[in-house]
């Protein structure tokens, strides 16, 4: 956890300006403050894990928003993240993501059970395969999107004696 001081935000054709503040409790929670042309725009409430190494938790308020978005984060114990969940701003669970990982750590399971509130009959499955060097690393990662294959990411990785 560090101390974010500032930062930008770009958008095509233009910057604009992003000055964030951050404070730290001894409770693992952190408050972040946005603002834009010295306007306050949003304030995000992020709660950490025990260990204090990922953000299980994220409240946003919107500037005019009576209520926050919120995501919630569930991480096995090698810190990959194992489950997302996103939530309207009446707290009504929005979308749900069950992921998996190889003994790598490489994802190869993404499975959205929820979408737009809706328990969905035929999960939106979003599987990878990998093929790997002869060091272990990936140098070929295809997704597929309810089995059909989407993308194709290959990478050269140079080794060096």
């Amino acid at each position: 956890m560090g101390n974010k001081v500032s930062g930008r935000i770009y958008e095509y054709g233009k910057t604009i300006d992003n000055k964030s503040s951050y404070q730290q409790f001894l409770t693992k929670e952190d408050i972040e403050n946005q603002k834009r042309d010295g306007e306050l725009v949003e304030s995000k409430y992020y709660k950490w894990n025990e260990q204090g190494t990922h953000i299980t938790e994220c409240e946003t308020y919107e500037v005019g928003m009576l209520q926050p978005t919120r995501w919630t984060s569930k991480y096995n114990s090698k810190g990959k993240e194992i489950e997302f969940n996103y939530f309207n701003r009446d707290g009504s669970l929005y979308s749900k993501t069950i992921k998996e990982y190889d003994k790598r750590g490489n994802i190869i399971v993404s499975n959205d059970v929820v979408q737009n509130s809706v328990v969905l009959k035929f999960p939106k499955l979003t599987t990878y395969q990998y093929k790997y060097d002869r060091k272990g690393n990936w140098i070929e990662k295809i997704e597929f999107k309810n089995g059909v294959p989407m993308y194709i990411r290959e990478r050269e990785i140079e080794y060096y004696k």
